[in-house]
Protein backbone atom coordinates (compact mmCIF):
# COMPACT_ATOMS: atom_id res chain seq x y z
CA UNK A 1 0.00 0.00 0.00
CA UNK A 2 2.81 2.39 0.89
CA UNK A 3 4.51 1.67 -2.43
CA UNK A 4 1.33 2.70 -4.26
CA UNK A 5 1.10 5.96 -2.31
CA UNK A 6 4.76 6.74 -2.96
CA UNK A 7 4.50 5.77 -6.63
CA UNK A 8 1.38 7.81 -7.33
CA UNK A 9 2.81 10.80 -5.44
CA UNK A 10 6.09 10.79 -7.33
CA UNK A 11 4.34 10.23 -10.67
CA UNK A 12 2.09 13.22 -9.96
CA UNK A 13 5.15 15.31 -9.05
CA UNK A 14 6.80 14.47 -12.36
CA UNK A 15 3.59 15.01 -14.32
CA UNK A 16 2.90 18.46 -12.89
CA UNK A 17 6.48 19.60 -13.49
CA UNK A 18 6.37 18.34 -17.09
CA UNK A 19 2.93 19.85 -17.62
CA UNK A 20 3.94 23.34 -16.56
CA UNK A 21 7.45 23.50 -17.99
CA UNK A 22 6.69 22.05 -21.44
CA UNK A 23 3.76 24.38 -22.21
CA UNK A 24 2.15 22.04 -24.73
CA UNK A 25 -0.74 22.80 -27.06
CA UNK A 26 -4.28 23.02 -25.63
CA UNK A 27 -5.10 19.45 -26.73
CA UNK A 28 -1.94 18.00 -25.19
CA UNK A 29 -2.49 20.14 -22.10
CA UNK A 30 -5.97 18.68 -21.68
CA UNK A 31 -4.62 15.13 -21.98
CA UNK A 32 -1.78 15.80 -19.53
CA UNK A 33 -4.14 17.46 -17.07
CA UNK A 34 -6.51 14.47 -17.24
CA UNK A 35 -3.56 12.13 -16.58
CA UNK A 36 -2.41 14.26 -13.66
CA UNK A 37 -5.86 14.32 -12.10
CA UNK A 38 -6.10 10.53 -12.56
CA UNK A 39 -2.87 10.13 -10.61
CA UNK A 40 -4.12 12.46 -7.87
CA UNK A 41 -7.40 10.54 -7.70
CA UNK A 42 -5.60 7.20 -7.54
CA UNK A 43 -3.40 8.47 -4.73
CA UNK A 44 -6.45 9.71 -2.82
CA UNK A 45 -8.18 6.32 -3.18
CA UNK A 46 -5.02 4.49 -2.13
CA UNK A 47 -4.78 6.70 0.96
CA UNK A 48 -8.40 5.86 1.83
CA UNK A 49 -7.64 2.16 1.47
CA UNK A 50 -4.61 2.65 3.71
CA UNK A 51 -6.95 3.93 6.45
CA UNK A 52 -8.83 0.63 6.35
CA UNK A 53 -5.69 -1.25 7.41
CA UNK A 54 -5.66 0.54 10.76
CA UNK A 55 -6.97 -1.29 13.83
CA UNK A 56 -10.76 -0.86 14.12
CA UNK A 57 -10.54 1.32 17.22
CA UNK A 58 -8.22 3.78 15.46
CA UNK A 59 -9.74 4.06 11.99
CA UNK A 60 -11.92 7.06 12.79
CA UNK A 61 -8.99 8.98 14.27
CA UNK A 62 -6.81 8.17 11.26
CA UNK A 63 -9.51 9.23 8.79
CA UNK A 64 -10.10 12.47 10.70
CA UNK A 65 -6.38 13.19 10.78
CA UNK A 66 -6.07 12.54 7.04
CA UNK A 67 -9.04 14.83 6.32
CA UNK A 68 -7.52 17.61 8.44
CA UNK A 69 -4.12 17.25 6.76
CA UNK A 70 -5.72 17.34 3.30
CA UNK A 71 -7.53 20.57 4.15
CA UNK A 72 -4.32 22.08 5.49
CA UNK A 73 -2.62 20.98 2.28
CA UNK A 74 -5.23 22.85 0.23
CA UNK A 75 -4.57 26.01 2.23
CA UNK A 76 -0.77 25.71 2.24
CA UNK A 77 -0.68 24.67 -1.43
CA UNK A 78 -2.74 27.65 -2.52
CA UNK A 79 -0.51 30.01 -0.55
CA UNK A 80 2.68 28.43 -1.88
CA UNK A 81 1.30 28.40 -5.44
CA UNK A 82 0.33 32.07 -5.23
CA UNK A 83 3.79 32.96 -3.94
CA UNK A 84 5.41 30.90 -6.72
CA UNK A 85 3.39 32.63 -9.44
CA UNK A 86 4.14 36.05 -7.96
CA UNK A 87 7.85 35.26 -7.77
CA UNK A 88 8.47 33.47 -11.05
CA UNK A 89 5.36 32.99 -13.14
CA UNK A 90 3.60 29.88 -14.39
CA UNK A 91 6.68 27.66 -14.69
CA UNK A 92 7.63 28.24 -11.08
CA UNK A 93 4.09 27.17 -10.10
CA UNK A 94 4.76 23.78 -11.67
CA UNK A 95 8.05 23.43 -9.86
CA UNK A 96 6.41 24.38 -6.57
CA UNK A 97 3.51 21.96 -7.09
CA UNK A 98 5.93 19.18 -8.06
CA UNK A 99 7.98 19.83 -4.93
CA UNK A 100 4.84 19.71 -2.79
CA UNK A 101 3.74 16.41 -4.38
CA UNK A 102 7.20 14.98 -3.70
CA UNK A 103 7.10 16.32 -0.13
CA UNK A 104 3.76 14.58 0.40
CA UNK A 105 5.54 11.26 -0.19
CA UNK A 106 7.98 11.82 2.69
CA UNK A 107 5.70 10.70 5.57
CA UNK A 108 5.00 7.40 3.81
CA UNK A 109 8.70 6.73 3.26
CA UNK A 110 9.44 7.72 6.88
CA UNK A 111 6.67 5.44 8.20
CA UNK A 112 7.93 2.50 6.16
CA UNK A 113 11.48 2.96 7.44
CA UNK A 114 10.28 3.36 11.03
CA UNK A 115 8.20 0.18 10.72
CA UNK A 116 11.23 -1.70 9.38
CA UNK A 117 13.21 -0.62 12.46
CA UNK A 118 10.33 -1.66 14.73
CA UNK A 119 9.85 1.89 16.03
CA UNK A 120 6.46 2.67 14.47
CA UNK A 121 4.04 3.65 17.26
CA UNK A 122 1.87 6.28 15.59
CA UNK A 123 -1.91 6.36 15.41
CA UNK A 124 -2.20 3.43 12.98
CA UNK A 125 -0.14 1.07 15.13
CA UNK A 126 -1.91 -1.61 17.16
CA UNK A 127 -2.39 -0.77 20.83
Amino acid sequence: MTAMLVGFGLAAAGAVIAFTTARPSPVVSTILLAMLMSLVGARTMAAGAFDLHAPPDRRAALMALRAAVMQFGNLAGAAAGGAAIAAGGYQSLGLMAGALFALAVAPHVWRRRAAARGSWTAIAAPA
